[in-house]
């Protein structure tokens, strides 16, 4: 769902509902391996990790939202001058 969301959004982009379009179903995708991500933990870790195991999902799964954010914004800064 979320490769079909990308690919929506590299193909279709004539109309902003097609940006829309592509957006929602690759979020979407995003927000339902997120869901399933401790479940699927919890199914391969033994059950004395359990913990360290969920503990590390949620580290790196902060690290990716960090790194996302920090590149994201490194262009922006530092501010332009409006000359």
């Amino acid at each position: 769902m979320v490769a079909a969301g990308f690919i929506l959004r590299i193909v279709l982009t004539g109309q902003l509902w097609e940006i829309i379009a592509g957006t929602t179903v690759a979020g979407a995708g995003t927000g339902i391996a997120y869901a399933a991500m401790p479940a699927l933990i919890s199914l391969g870790a033994p059950h004395a990790e359990l913990a360290e195991a969920n503990g590390l999902n949620t580290l790196c799964r902060a690290s990716g939202q960090l790194a996302g954010q920090r590149d994201r914004g490194a262009p922006s800064w530092p501010p332009r001058s409006s000359r």
